[in-house]
């Protein structure tokens, strides 16, 4: 059984966010426990993005520390690892954690942006659609900026 509508605010959706009125009838809990669902996923992605990208950036400073302590004449080859720069295995771990992450972002993205699209055919004919409406919003999400950030950081480890 769904929670009674009262209970159900969704902060994606509503007529004012998105210019469009929401659906009359027996559409309208269907949409609500739909939105605010969608609400909760962007959340969990954006809670799990942030933190896990700023320890990336972290590693990726430590990696890509190196290659300019490398370029000077003075430092040995030998003594990279005393200085802070990561091991080989270290940076692989590092590349495959950001290549998760990479994938984890872009796979929930297509993701919302598929099931809105099916939402949006399944609904009513003259209805107004919502993928626009949601991409715009997913665009403005932190896990948008997190993705952006993440192959900068893939670009300079490969680098």
């Amino acid at each position: 059984s769904f929670p009674p509508m009262e209970s159900m605010t969704s902060n994606f959706r509503s007529s004012d966010d998105l210019g469009a009125p929401l659906l009359p009838g027996p559409y309208a809990e269907v949409e609500s426990i739909f939105f605010a669902d969608l609400d909760e996923d962007l959340k969990r992605m954006n809670e799990l993005a942030e933190p896990e990208t700023a320890s990336l950036e972290k590693s990726v400073a430590l990696a890509t520390a190196g290659e300019q302590r490398r370029s000077m004449p003075d430092v040995a080859v030998g003594h990279r690892a005393s200085m802070g720069v990561l091991s080989f295995d270290e940076v692989a771990a590092l590349y495959c954690r950001l290549g998760k992450l990479r994938s984890f972002l872009s796979l929930n993205t297509t993701a919302v942006r598929k099931i809105v699209k099916k939402y949006d055919k399944s609904m009513p004919p003259g209805t107004t659609k919502q993928l626009p409406l949601v991409m715009k919003r997913i665009k403005a999400e932190p896990f948008t900026a997190c993705q952006a950030r993440v192959d900068d950081m893939v670009w300079r480890t490969e680098s």
